[in-house]
């Protein structure tokens, strides 16, 4: 097993390794040697100490659940803490440290609850929920600094995107994708680049934003609000120029962002969803179809873009860690009008046009690999058509990958 430096909690992989694998813990980017503070077992070890190793590693997650060993995530890879399992007193400490009256209700109520805290120099999003009778926590480890596209390593035209004055730009993926980060360095580009009224709804609050050349207040919903839908609506008749959504979970909090994107008022929106033409197929399919044809007609006139995002490992040569990988929709005339008719191939066939800096996952990819950034074997395990990148790696172009005018 691989052992932490300076004294640190030991982590291990699933199945373990023998101590002389370098890879057991191999550090993240440029944090070789990220100090941890010291500790002798979990049993002597409180929650500040499994939070604060977790940030030395930048490991991404933090899991806690009773019957097991705490387990991190570091680079996409579960790794689990050497330590003896947790036990019910542990978790409900743990959940207490952090639980403040409104979430001790959800929790009590709902069954699971979510929350944010600072600690330390970062922003940490807990999901409290209970499992087989127990409590259990997944952290997610997130920044106090807001960072920028750039930092990120986002596409140049994510910034384009943030200059437009009015309508919806959905930002989508998988769990565990970058959503929150990509949408907090949009809002961040905007607070320094123009004189707005900036407005967010989220649950909880993750990033938390300062005002620099915009002015911006923040709504989480329990402690602000009772919900998104109703949040929306107060928060349309504060005077917003920008409005950011943490999520559209159902179909009245849709209408409502729509119908802001369509009163001039400039919206970015969560979605979780594989790809941009899943984004906007989700969307729809939240709907009775004698409501498709309106919400088409409004999607159609009011789509900015969608952003939808992956993570890939980096090579090491590149510096290791993850890399976004980035799809581009842009609300461009035809793909508008392939909206409003239904033609989500046709909205396929136009991303790989790249008119408008649009881009697909693959196309995304196959420029990183050929930059050196991340490996043939990562490009494809994170493809959506692993067999025509293939071939496109390879120089060779198929009906997949060509470019082609949309009808």
């Amino acid at each position: 097993m691989a052992t932490v430096e300076n004294g640190g909690i030991t982590m291990s992989d699933e199945p373990s390794k023998p101590e002389s694998d370098p890879e057991a813990c191999y550090p993240i980017g440029s944090a070789s040697h990220a100090a941890v503070p010291p500790t002798s077992s979990l049993s002597s070890t409180s929650f500040d100490r499994l939070l604060s190793t977790m940030l030395a590693r930048q490991a991404t997650d933090l899991h806690i659940q009773v019957g097991s060993a705490p387990a991190m995530r570091i680079e996409a890879r579960l790794r689990n803490v050497e330590a003896p399992a947790i036990t019910d007193e542990q978790a409900q400490a743990f959940a207490e440290s952090v639980l403040d009256p409104v979430r001790r209700r959800d929790l009590d109520r709902l069954g699971s609850c979510d929350l944010a805290f600072t600690f330390g120099d970062s922003r940490l999003r807990v999901n409290i929920f209970r499992q087989q009778g127990h409590l259990a926590m997944a952290i997610r480890r997130l920044n106090l600094t807001i960072p920028t596209i750039e930092d990120l390593h986002l596409p140049a035209e994510l910034g384009r995107i943030t200059k437009a004055q009015r309508g919806l730009v959905l930002v989508s993926g998988t769990t565990s994708s970058g959503k929150s980060t990509t949408l907090a360095a949009m809002i961040g580009q905007i607070n320094r680049t123009r004189k707005e009224r900036i407005i967010t709804v989220e649950d909880p609050i993750e990033y938390i934003h300062t005002g620099d050349r915009s002015l911006i207040a923040q709504v989480e919903i329990g402690a602000d609000s009772p919900s998104y839908t109703h949040a929306i609506r107060q928060v349309l008749r504060q005077d917003p120029d920008v409005i950011l959504i943490g999520e559209l979970r159902d179909p009245e909090a849709i209408q409502v962002a729509v119908r802001a994107a369509d009163t001039g008022h400039l919206v970015f929106a969560a979605v979780h969803a594989g790809d941009a033409v899943q984004t906007i197929e989700r969307i729809i399919a939240m709907f009775g179809p004698e409501e498709h044809s309106l919400l088409l007609t409004q999607l159609s006139m009011n789509l900015q873009a969608v952003i939808c995002l992956r993570l890939a490992r980096a090579t090491r040569r590149s510096g290791g860690g993850l890399v976004p990988i980035v799809e581009i929709l842009r609300g461009t005339p035809v793909v508008r009008k392939c909206v409003l008719d239904g033609r989500y191939e046709a909205i396929r066939q136009a991303m790989t046009n790249r008119d408008n800096e649009m881009q697909t996952f693959d196309q995304h990819l196959a420029g990183l690999y050929k930059a050196k950034r991340i490996s043939g074997a990562e490009a494809l395990r994170t493809s959506t058509n692993p067999e025509a990148l293939a071939m496109m790696l390879r120089g060779i172009t198929t009906r997949d990958t060509q470019r082609g005018l949309v009808r």
